[in-house]
């Protein structure tokens, strides 16, 4: 037997329940998915996974000695290279600095430098952050755990 919900009627009802929620307790679930987002994020990339679980485009193959060889975005891979923000109303994560720059160009498939002489470079798109199949079940998860729970209801 297979059961049928209408998406709309489902997140109507999610979203009256977390509205019923202290601002403490949606902060913290916030943080939560924040985290756990950005963990997944970060072992996805490391296995040069898109957020969809396809496989990123390979390189191309270099011909000059000392070219890199191994899996892309080794730093960018990185937990600490990965910000995450949250508050009682959202959850986000990203990158910074120079790696901002870096993950934008492989997001959307732009001109890159690649050295000091300027020589540009067009990368493939090579989607680094997005929504998911696992990154929607840990927002769900995170949600209806807090909602079994049911203590952290506003006064």
């Amino acid at each position: 037997m297979q059961f049928s919900v209408d998406d709309n009627l489902l997140n109507d009802e999610l979203n009256t329940s977390i509205k019923n929620l202290s601002s403490s307790n949606r902060r913290k679930i916030a943080k939560e998915i924040a985290f756990r987002t950005r963990a997944n994020r970060s072992d996805q990339i490391k296995k040069n996974v898109d957020p969809d679980g396809k496989a990123f485009e390979k390189r191309k193959p270099q011909k000059r000695k000392g070219a890199k060889r191994g899996r892309m975005f080794k730093k960018l891979g990185a937990r600490r290279s990965m910000l995450a923000k949250y508050n009682p109303s959202e959850a986000m994560i990203g990158f910074r600095g120079k790696n901002l720059g870096i993950a934008k160009i492989h997001q959307e498939g732009g001109l890159g430098t690649v050295n000091k002489q300027g020589l540009k470079v067009r990368y493939p798109e090579r989607r680094l952050m997005g929504i998911g199949r696992v990154e929607r079940e840990i927002v769900r998860d995170a949600i209806i755990t807090a909602l079994a729970n049911g203590t952290h209801l506003k006064d």
